[in-house]
């Protein structure tokens, strides 16, 4: 039996899940993992979700940029916190950090200005929000794919590589 009270956000003070997603350049989502209720921290939602292994089994010289929330390790980059952030070398690797961490940021902020179905609560069955969150990150990823080979080939989001989380 699903706990209800787990899915409360005290942070958002709402009821929702902890979506953890990574992206590309582009702003393409290349994974997504909505397993944990929205009161869960943000290491444990990674540590339990397949973004997690993905990380891990990839290449040497392949790295992937996180927060605080999760700890370093030889594929996965977070910025410096507490007292080691002061000293100026430091300071600027978080800066120049930060300035790739912001591409998921901005793709959480295009799918959410894109998809106003995410500005308001979902008044929809529980169980149908992961089938709407996958839904709308592959039409972001679809999107995002259109705009760029209207306007110049930069690349391509491939939306096989997309993982949805409902059946892990």
């Amino acid at each position: 039996m699903t706990q209800v009270k787990s899915y409360f956000s005290g942070h958002y003070q709402c009821y929702g899940v902890n979506v953890q997603a990574t992206c590309d350049a582009s702003c393409c989502f290349t994974s997504i993992s909505v397993l944990c209720p929205g009161s869960t921290f943000d290491s444990k939602a990674f540590y339990t979700s397949h973004v997690y292994n993905l990380v891990q089994d990839l290449p040497d010289g392949c790295f992937v940029v996180g927060n605080n929330a999760w700890v370093l390790t030889s594929n996965l980059i977070i910025p410096y916190s507490g007292k080691n952030k002061q000293d100026s070398e430091k300071d600027a690797f978080n800066f120049f950090l930060s300035q790739l961490h912001i591409r998921i940021e901005q793709a959480f902020g295009l799918l959410v200005a894109k998809w106003y179905i995410f500005k308001k609560l979902l008044d929809v069955k529980f169980w149908r929000t992961t089938l709407i969150n996958e839904a709308a990150f592959r039409l972001h990823n679809f999107c995002i794919d259109s705009r760029e080979s209207s306007i110049i080939s930069l690349g391509h989001c491939d939306i096989t590589t997309f993982t949805p989380t409902y059946m892990e």
